[in-house]
């Protein structure tokens, strides 16, 4: 969970060759919160871009979304949403 909070990390890794290279990882999840309690994002062939939102009060799954960034959007409308009517 501490990764997926991140959102920037670099690895360092040993190439074969012996030599130190730094992969650089940046997160993409627009919703980084202490709250959330597991995230799951992706695009699929079938199902679009998705995200998968926990909480301790509730679930958000969005599937075949318009685009990568409007499943941000559709999260937020939504969380903010179940918190003010649950």
């Amino acid at each position: 969970m501490r990764l997926a909070s991140t959102v920037s990390y670099v690895a360092h890794l040993v190439a074969p060759d012996g030599s130190l290279v730094a992969l650089p990882y940046s997160n993409t999840n627009k919703l980084l919160s202490p709250s959330w309690q597991g995230i799951k994002t992706g695009i699929n062939v079938k199902a679009g871009p998705c995200v998968s939102l926990v909480n301790g009060s509730y679930v958000i799954v969005i599937l075949n979304s318009q685009s990568p960034d409007q499943r941000w959007k559709e999260a937020e409308q939504l969380s903010l949403y179940a918190s003010r009517h649950y």
